[in-house]
């Protein structure tokens, strides 16, 4: 029989799961589509499908295959994962890294084996952030008990709930954090500086081959699926940015889905924290249980046992990797910390009582051209690079040799525009399906340079 746990086990999830600074790393999630010459998504079945793929990948690539009701839905190797979100859109995640070229060995392998596995498939994959050309309504779900329960829970929720799980990807970092207040700090940080980087990485500007309004259309999803468990945390109240505010909220936050003897089933709304108190015809929750409920809350920023940024869009290889090295040199020097966090609090009092929603709303809508506390995102994003590099320098011995890595997000400072602006511009909404595709598909990873020569020297 298991023990019953209490608020106090469940905030020592977040208390144990401190790590001391010498040994910290970055981890990386990777979504993308896979998409047919006209478009349209792989499909999960068939010949040349997703499960194919993945099938293709334990084959040639020593992948163990991870299954659910005996269909072949994720993959594990030495610490990384692929899996499938609800549209069938792969989601690589790394093993934690201490250094950047390490990720981009491993993204630049990942690349190369997919590559590999369908060279004889007409398939692209695209580096934006919303499928460009198909309708989501006639993308399936993967079948996934989870994403069923999702998609029935959060449609009535959210005009783009559908949307969301169907065609965004995007780009998430995961850092640890040494002590409680080093993750509160880290938090207040990441939470109000997240419009910035939304604007710097925008890259969803087509929905069903014309522009959609938004320079991240994937961000305007998430603004518009189920406010209880998505958005910039302003529910957490003022300045409270802890694990214990945030646990707070979580309990709070209805649950999607729960296991029950081994099946997921929906939870009809039951909170975590109803639960924990009055339990469900006898049953009380579990850690395994806290752990799954986190797993359903979405917000910009999230807290598990390391902390995980989620508000860039898909994008090139260099953009993805510049992701994780503006993050690193912004929250993994104490300076930089500071200085990030005093940047927020000027950001955060620029847009006043409108709140980082507000700000957000201008990020994905405008990019770096829109303003916020009567300055440009352009400037904003400028400083922003500044102290990432500062914080890099200091993070010997790698830190310095990083530097590299912010090239991408410097150029498009420079240039005020965005990744989905430099898109417009280049013509993309008048181009025809096969042209607009090859504008935007990963190009084979023998012709993507690399940033680090270390990393070029991999190609499988």
């Amino acid at each position: 029989m298991q023990e019953p746990i209490g608020r106090e086990e469940l905030f020592s999830y977040f208390a144990d799961s401190v790590v001391p600074e010498e040994q910290r790393r970055v981890g990386l999630e990777w979504e993308k589509e896979a998409v047919n010459l006209a478009g349209q998504r792989l499909p999960f079945d068939g010949d040349r499908g997703i499960e194919a793929l993945l099938k293709g990948l334990v084959e040639d690539f020593g992948w163990a295959p991870g299954y659910e009701q005996d269909r072949l839905v994720s993959l594990r190797r030495d610490g990384e994962a692929l899996t499938l979100e609800p549209g069938s859109q792969l989601e690589f995640a790394s093993a934690p890294r201490r250094r950047l070229v390490d990720l981009e060995i491993d993204l630049r392998r990942h690349l190369t084996e997919l590559q590999q596995v369908t060279s004889e498939w007409e398939v692209r994959f695209l580096s934006t952030a919303f499928s460009p050309l198909q309708d989501c309504e006639d993308i399936k779900l993967v079948p996934k008990q989870r994403y069923q329960i999702m998609d029935d829970y959060l449609r009535p929720r959210g005009a783009l709930a559908h949307e969301m799980m169907r065609g965004s990807t995007s780009v998430q970092v995961a850092f640890d954090y040494h002590s409680l207040s080093d993750c509160a700090h880290k938090l207040e940080a990441a939470l109000q500086l997240s419009p910035v980087v939304t604007a710097l990485l925008a890259n969803s500007p087509l929905r069903q081959g014309q522009p959609n309004g938004f320079l991240s259309y994937r961000s305007r999803c998430w603004q518009l699926t189920d406010p209880e468990r998505t958005g910039l945390l302003a529910g957490l109240g003022t300045n409270e940015y802890t694990a214990e505010a945030y646990l707070d909220w979580a309990l709070k936050v209805p649950m999607m889905f729960m296991k029950v003897d081994g099946q997921m089933v929906a939870a009809k709304g039951l909170s975590f924290g109803r639960w924990l108190v009055d339990g469900l015809e006898g049953r009380f929750p579990s850690m395994a249980d806290f752990e799954l409920h986190l797993t359903s809350l979405f917000p910009e920023v999230r807290l598990k046992s390391y902390i995980e940024l989620r508000g860039a869009d898909n994008g090139t290889l260099e953009r993805i990797l510049a992701v994780a090295a503006l993050w690193k040199g912004l929250l993994y020097d104490r300076f930089a910390l500071g200085d990030s966090r005093e940047l927020g609090a000027e950001l955060a009092a620029g847009v006043g009582s409108a709140g980082g929603d507000a700000a957000m709303a201008v990020a994905i809508r405008d990019g770096l051209k829109g303003k916020v506390g009567g300055r440009s995102l352009q400037l904003w994003a400028a400083e922003l690079l500044d102290i990432a590099a500062e914080g890099l320098i200091h993070q010997a011995p790698d830190g310095p040799a990083e530097l590299a890595y912010l090239a991408p997000l410097q150029e498009l400072v420079d240039s005020g525009r965005c990744p989905a602006s430099l898109l417009l511009d280049s013509g993309v909404a008048s181009m025809a399906p096969d042209e607009l595709l090859s504008a935007i598909a990963y190009p084979p990873v023998q012709e993507i340079p690399a940033v680090s020569p270390e990393a070029g020297m991999v190609t499988s």
